[in-house]
């Protein structure tokens, strides 16, 4: 009978990237028609709206209403960067 022992280890961090506050962050309305606004404590620095193809759509810098008129129905991909942090949202567009 062969039996092998490994040293384990449990930690409690998240395995994932640091993403700014995403409690504090609200993209309303959603869905929406012709615009959205983004809410965060934090400075946003740039907003990127990708289809679900990886196309960008539209790219703003340090807006938090966005007009969204110009994109079809249907889903896509909210991508909001504040410093060297970056977070995505989805958005559904009517």
């Amino acid at each position: 009978m062969e039996v092998y022992v490994d040293n384990i280890y449990f930690s409690e961090e998240p395995l994932s990237t640091s993403d700014f506050a995403l409690s504090t962050l609200k993209l309303y309305p959603n869905p929406a028609a012709n615009y959205f606004e983004v809410e965060t404590e934090h400075s946003i620095d740039s907003l990127k709206i990708f289809n679900l193809l990886g196309q960008e759509m539209i790219s703003v810098e340090n807006e938090t209403r966005i007009n969204i008129s110009s994109l079809q129905t249907g889903s896509y991909l909210v991508q909001i960067s504040s410093g060297d942090k970056k977070t995505t949202k989805r958005l559904i567009v009517k």
